[in-house]
């Protein structure tokens, strides 16, 4: 007789056999790798794993040393007491490791110390306060092996000179040891360094000069130079000859290291990519003779501010240079004005190199009107460029704009400008260009101007037959970053239109966000909240923080 069971009772009658439980030690090491490459810059997470066992050690030391953040945790930096001597720590520690085991050096990938809190802070004290700030003496074997490792870099005399004057005492500066491990790191592809922003010849004795990137320019690209036991010379590989990203930021809240040191950094032989903040022209002591940067293909320079004559200087030494961001920054000097025609020239050196450019502005705290700074600029010289990335006031002009030249900013009035307001965007850009990134409109009226000027340009390539011949040839996208807030099809819709013709891609961006006043219901609210920004034309290039924009205020 058959044997009915119901469906609800067959998991009863024959139970499932149990799925045997996996744990990451039964994993295969395939999969144990890529767990732990999720885990980067968890330095925390990869210290306890790596001391699990002897596998699991060798799986995540490289990956533990490979992004080095040196300094105290972030709750520490309000206060000088407890961040200077957790810098101090992190500072010996690692140095002192990597001078004794040398193989973990070749894991270190990335270097990051704008985090270190004033390296020059203890020379500046007197013995009583570095007794507060529990400045402890080093072992006199591990000071000795500091002072020998730095002794063997090739370093200028004067600048060994001051190596050994700022390792001799019981409490070696933090600077110094942040240098001699700069010439001990052969791996290092990455690095992110603070620049010092006073002048020690204003205030000698209240600061002292800053070793780390003295040092950086001494050593890069140089051999040491080293002899055997007997006498004969050893031809060893370059001091840092992989480093090719270097960031290099100043912090204030403008602009104010000097251009010059910028110009000996851009000098290091093997350097491609070098972003940088708050950088000026200051009228400084050091003006080194010009260089080249025979390999630099990226130059990322975030609220920075120079003058026409620094500008040229500085594009004209970078031969290969594919990529520049220059966003301008604001310093106490406001006379310090670029004309168009000059910036223009200045980015004529690169005219045959240059495929991306963005020229911005960042906000700033002081009450001047930034966007009467900024002049139609005339780009067709340009003749390689595919990608542009560009503020709205570097393009066009409205009549209330113009006006304000006539009152009491007359200075500001620039003839070349003018003139290329009433120029068409075909006039102004390169036919080379591929995508075209319109940001940073100031109003309703500046966008209809743009929005009018776009569609004109691209007209030629909606009339089959026209005579004119046709612009932007080679134009494939145009993106636009506007406040439109939901009524984009509205506000874009004769430019849509035309780009639509034109078989033009339109992306439109919603940045509200960044405007004091509503374009669409006119409200206003007290102040935009700063934004954080990707380094990198894209967005691509990954370091330990991001570029914080200043939002606007009233």
């Amino acid at each position: 007789m058959a044997l009915f069971i119901p469906m609800s009772l067959v998991p009863l009658c024959f139970p499932t056999p149990p799925t045997p439980k996996t744990e990451f030690q039964t994993l295969p090491a395939e999969i144990k790798l890529l767990i732990i490459d999720q885990l980067d810059r968890d330095t925390y997470t990869l210290s306890h794993l790596a001391a699990c066992n002897r596998e699991l050690y060798n799986m995540a030391i490289p990956a533990l040393y490979a992004n080095v953040s040196l300094g105290a945790v972030p709750h520490y930096r309000m206060w000088p007491g407890l961040a200077f001597p957790a810098d101090r720590r992190s500072i010996e520690r690692f140095l002192i490791t990597i001078l004794r085991k040398p193989h973990l050096a070749e894991f270190v990938k990335s270097l990051d110390v704008t985090d270190l809190h004033d390296l020059c802070f203890e020379h500046r004290q007197s013995s009583t306060q570095r007794r507060q700030l529990l400045l402890n003496p080093l072992a006199p074997q591990d000071h000795q092996m500091i002072m020998d490792a730095a002794m063997k870099l090739p370093l200028y005399s004067t600048i060994r000179v001051a190596m050994r004057k700022a390792l001799g005492c019981d409490v070696p500066r933090s600077d110094a040891m942040v240098a001699v491990l700069l010439g001990y790191l052969p791996a290092l592809k990455h690095l992110e360094i603070a620049m010092e922003s006073e002048d020690p010849f204003r205030e000698p004795q209240t600061t002292e000069l800053n070793l780390i990137e003295r040092v950086l320019i001494s050593i890069a690209g140089a051999r040491s130079a080293q002899t055997d036991e007997n006498g004969i010379s050893n031809a060893l590989t370059p001091t840092l000859s992989k480093l090719t990203h270097l960031k290099a930021e100043v912090d204030g809240k403008s602009p104010m290291a000097d251009i010059d040191w910028l110009m000996m950094l851009l000098r290091i032989p093997t350097l491609t990519h070098v972003f940088g903040t708050k950088w000026s022209n200051a009228q400084r002591w050091l003006r080194p003779v010009p260089g080249s940067s025979h390999r630099l293909v990226h130059l990322e320079l975030r609220d920075c501010t120079f003058d026409a004559l620094n500008l040229r200087r500085l594009l004209r030494q970078t031969h290969i240079l594919e990529t520049f961001i220059y966003e301008r920054g604001w310093t106490e000097a406001k006379d310090w004005v670029v004309k168009a025609a000059d910036l223009s020239q200045a980015l004529q050196y690169r005219s045959h190199t240059l495929t991306c450019l963005e020229l911005s502005f960042n906000r700033t705290d002081r009450k001047i009107h930034e966007e009467l700074y900024l002049h139609p600029l005339n780009l067709s010289g340009l003749s390689h460029l595919k990608r542009l990335r560009i503020s709205a006031g570097y393009l066009v002009q409205t009549e209330t704009k113009s006006a304000h030249y006539e009152g009491r900013h007359w200075r500001l009035h620039d003839v070349d400008g003018a003139y290329n307001r009433n120029l068409p965007l075909h006039k102004l850009l390169p036919e080379s260009l591929e995508e075209l990134h319109i940001i940073q409109i100031l109003d309703v009226l500046e966008f209809m101007l743009l929005c009018e000027k776009l569609c004109a340009s691209l007209q030629s390539r909606i009339v089959p037959m026209s005579l004119e011949p046709h612009h932007f040839e080679c134009l494939k996208e145009i993106k636009i970053e506007a406040p439109f807030e939901g009524e984009g099809e509205c506000i874009f819709s004769e430019l849509s239109r035309v780009t639509n013709q034109a078989g033009v891609k339109l992306t439109t961006i919603e940045n509200s966000a960044d405007y004091v006043k509503s374009w669409i219901t006119g409200k206003s609210k007290p102040s935009c909240a700063d934004k954080k920004i990707d380094w990198g034309f894209d967005g691509d290039v990954r370091w330990a923080r991001p570029f914080i924009q200043r939002g606007v205020t009233h």
